[in-house]
């Protein structure tokens, strides 16, 4: 005689399984009803057995997310402090910074007390030569940094130190000069160099940075070394009490030297390593 669903059970669960359960049960009872004995234990162990392994591979793919995700972000957070080229690069930028900090704040009060320029007339000449200068300069900048990254990772770098060098004696010019046309020229071609720097800013960070934390990196620079750049008209201000406005601004060309030679430091040491390391994340 052919047996029912009724009063048969589950290998897995030892619970009767009924025709008109719902669920898995039902069907069981469905494939049991067609089929023999033999053949429906058969089935009913497949299903359960199908089952649980999709449920315990679901739970491990829930708990190996779980880590991967615990593993980038702290992946994220190791990777922006085990950069050393960053600190190099921000201290870099931070030194371009207190130069271009203290040339806004006092450049047109001394070609107003140099010169005997009115103050708005002071501060468009302050400005403006300077300015159209940078635009120069960056577009001269990221033609050149382009074209010497073809022959070594360094260029972009390489870029940013020639900016900074060549700064330093106009800007000490437009402290010391005592010709209103010298130091609009002087102005001029600091603005280029610092168009050569500016170029190459963001592009020599990303070269070094991993993927996932070049906006972090990027925030970071740029927070910190504003603030540092911050204290530079304050110094000045300090130093012209005692040396008068202009050499004051001429000594503000050492954070040029303070750049280029972060710059330098992380080319003979650190930045092809980095850059390296990050390419190949």
């Amino acid at each position: 005689m052919r047996r029912t669903a009724r009063g048969s059970c589950s290998p897995f669960t030892s619970r009767p399984i009924t025709s008109g359960s719902p669920g898995r049960a039902g069907l069981r009872g469905g494939w049991a009803r067609r089929m023999g004995g033999s053949t429906r234990s058969t089935v009913s162990g497949w299903w359960e057995s199908a089952w649980l392994r999709c449920w315990r591979g679901a739970c491990r793919m829930h708990r190996g997310n779980r880590r991967r995700w615990r593993r980038f972000r702290c992946g994220s957070a190791w990777a922006r402090l085990r950069v050393p080229s960053f600190y190099w690069l921000m201290g870099a930028f931070l030194g371009m910074l207190l130069v271009n900090t203290a040339y806004l704040a006092w450049m047109p009060t001394l070609l107003h007390e140099r010169f005997g320029l009115a103050l708005s007339s002071a501060g468009f000449h302050a400005a403006i030569y300077h300015q159209v200068g940078a635009l120069i300069g960056v577009l001269v900048g990221g033609k050149l940094s382009d074209a010497w990254l073809a022959r070594t990772m360094l260029g972009r770098p390489l870029t940013q130190i020639v900016g900074l060098v060549l700064g330093i004696p106009f800007i000490a010019v437009l402290g010391l000069s005592g010709d209103k046309n010298v130091v609009y020229g002087a102005l001029g071609i600091f603005g280029i160099c610092r168009g050569l720097f500016d170029a190459a800013l963001f592009t020599s960070l990303f070269a070094v940075m991993p993927t996932q934390v070049r906006g972090l990196a990027t925030g970071m620079m740029i927070s910190l070394a504003f603030l540092g750049g911050g204290f530079a008209p304050w110094l000045v201000g300090l130093l012209a009490q005692s040396h008068g406005l202009g050499p004051a601004l001429a000594w503000s060309a050492s954070g040029y030297g303070l750049g280029a030679l972060c710059l330098a430091v992380a080319l003979l040491t650190v930045y092809r390593r980095d850059a390296e390391r990050a390419h190949s994340m």
